[in-house]
């Protein structure tokens, strides 16, 4: 049996589960495994699987192709074919085991059982919240196929494990790539909050609007792309918004803010709080499943904030910014980045797999 890992990913475009798959690779080679990441295609115009080569991470590509991310029937009749040439590929390597994030890899990657295979399956979006019936049903299926169970944070966890008749269920949280010295304790003038990700309709960025109205001194930096953007082009949001395009290297962004805002309906892991928290910021959050409850640590790394009403989170902003000033940037970093290392991540492996 070899020491290779096969790490199967959906694509590799700019979303978080194929930054967790290159991260993972790394935790799992710092482990003394050898990754090899699968996806069914590359596309076009990606510079994740460039990333993943400097790091001298295999990739296999295994329809051989560049391609426009497919979807709905387009991408389903390329089952068949990723099924038989995933199988081929899996007798002849042999790994240790497969690790599969995305529930269409998950799907295509079931026939690995029949052969023996030895399969972890992440699941890091919360099933209760899913408004699509056929992802649901998909993902039921596969937390209940697959016995071996990941999840980023321990309250998706338990909630998983009421669908799961009898998987294994783990916490294994999302990674950041490294932790960089902050820029100071300093606070710009006038403070910069910021708020990074999607602008759809879980997101509520219409909340940002009604707490900026209320916070005038302050200025709100926010970027990203959805749908809801609409709403922070209105001639009537307020002056101290300002909309930036969305960032290849979200880095940049954390340094030139003070405070991170989340103020969604719900979340999975949420990323961005551990990516702002090893730049050094604290995060004020709706108290919301599942990640924000399991990562803030109250009045230490940010605040969360149980009933949203505007009044309720401007405080919250000002006390984040008071803990800047009492606590200071490394003391976050120390305290709870370095829990999300690829160092840290590497021991979680060798713990689990051992």
């Amino acid at each position: 049996m070899s020491d290779s890992v096969f790490i199967l990913v959906n694509s590799l475009n700019m979303g978080g589960a194929e930054i967790q798959a290159i991260r993972n690779a790394e935790a799992l080679k710092l482990a003394g495994y050898k990754p090899i990441i699968i996806t069914p295609y590359i596309s076009k115009g990606d510079f994740f699987a460039e990333q993943a080569l400097e790091k001298n991470i295999e990739i296999v590509n295994i329809l051989n192709e560049t391609r426009n991310r497919q979807k709905g029937f387009r991408r389903i009749l390329l089952f068949l074919l990723i099924i038989k040439r995933l199988l081929q590929l899996y007798r002849k390597r042999l790994p240790n085991f497969v690790y599969i994030r995305g529930w269409f890899p998950g799907l295509f990657a079931i026939p690995l059982l029949f052969i023996g295979a030895k399969i972890v399956y992440n699941e890091e979006n919360s099933l209760i919240h899913n408004k699509n019936l056929l992802k649901f049903i998909i993902r039921i299926l596969l937390i209940n196929v697959y016995k071996r169970i990941i999840s980023p944070s321990d309250g998706l966890a338990d909630e998983i494990r009421k669908y799961s008749i009898c998987g294994d269920v783990f916490t294994m949280p999302n990674i950041i790539e490294d932790v960089p010295s902050p820029r100071g304790d300093f606070i710009s003038k006038p403070p910069k909050i910021g708020y990074i990700g999607r602008f759809s309709p879980q997101k509520r960025v219409d909340r940002i609007i009604e707490v900026a109205s209320l916070l005038p001194d302050l200025e709100f930096w926010v970027a990203g792309s959805g749908p809801d953007i609409t709403l922070l082009e209105k001639e009537d949001k307020p002056e101290n918004i300002y909309v930036q395009e969305p960032y290849k290297d979200s880095g940049k962004f954390y340094k030139m803010v003070d405070v991170l805002i989340l103020v969604s309906d719900y979340e999975g892991f949420a990323n961005v709080i551990i990516e702002a928290n090893s730049h050094g910021l604290p995060v004020v959050s709706t108290n919301v499943p599942h990640g924000p409850s399991d990562l803030i640590k109250e009045g230490l790394n940010g605040f969360l904030v149980d009933s949203y009403t505007p009044e309720v989170f401007s405080i919250a902003i000002r006390e984040s910014i008071e803990l800047i000033k009492v606590n200071g940037k490394r003391k976050i970093i120390q305290s709870y980045a370095l829990n999300f290392t690829v160092a840290s991540q590497s021991v979680r492996w060798m713990e689990y797999l051992g």
